[in-house]
């Protein structure tokens, strides 16, 4: 059984090692972060830096401000964040106003496996996926996000409206194709 204690106390002093036991533990949960919001081949990029961070600034991490995980992937989130500012690829709608049809939308997606549905968000233009995640996947509010993305939260609220809307319509089309499929 790993104690990830002990690995965290040999990261502190810069234990080669445990770095190493770190990574093993941690590389596949921090991918699958980057991977959220970066689809290109930069989240590889991402989840380097991240770890470089990790491992420069272990001394940081307090463990009464949260687990050692969530201390990690909010590095690894920030990283991503960096890296979609400075390749200019997000994009945001200025939509006022904007709601999600209904209540049905939401009984829709409900039926959906997890997996349907992060293949579909991966497929979300950047600015959407990039609220969609920071919202539903990380739990930040709007003002939160707001601040880290520099807009304001109703164009915050507007950008995870549209992308649900858009993640409704594109499973919408999926269920039709399949029921389509299903009666050939």
């Amino acid at each position: 059984m790993i104690n990830i204690q002990n690995i965290w106390e040999g990261v502190k002093k810069g234990n080669r090692d445990a770095q190493k036991a770190l990574y093993d533990y941690s590389c596949d949960d921090l991918t699958n972060v980057c991977k959220r919001y970066l689809s290109d081949a930069s989240f590889l990029d991402a989840v380097q830096e991240t770890y470089i961070k990790i491992f420069t600034k272990s001394k940081a991490y307090d463990s009464s401000k949260g687990s050692l995980s969530a201390w990690m992937a909010r590095i690894a989130v920030n990283e991503c964040l960096h890296i979609l500012r400075k390749q200019k690829k997000i994009v945001f709608f200025d939509v006022l106003d904007y709601e999600v049809e209904d209540k049905q939308e939401e009984e829709f997606i409900a039926d959906i496996t997890a997996e349907e549905i992060y293949n579909e968000v991966e497929k979300l233009p950047i600015g959407y996926r990039t609220v969609f995640n920071l919202f539903v996947v990380e739990g930040y509010t709007h003002k939160e996000i707001g601040e880290i993305l520099k807009l304001s939260p109703s164009s915050s609220r507007s950008q995870l409206a549209r992308a649900k809307s858009l993640l409704v319509k594109n499973f919408k089309k999926k269920t039709n194709l399949r029921s389509y499929e299903a009666t050939r």
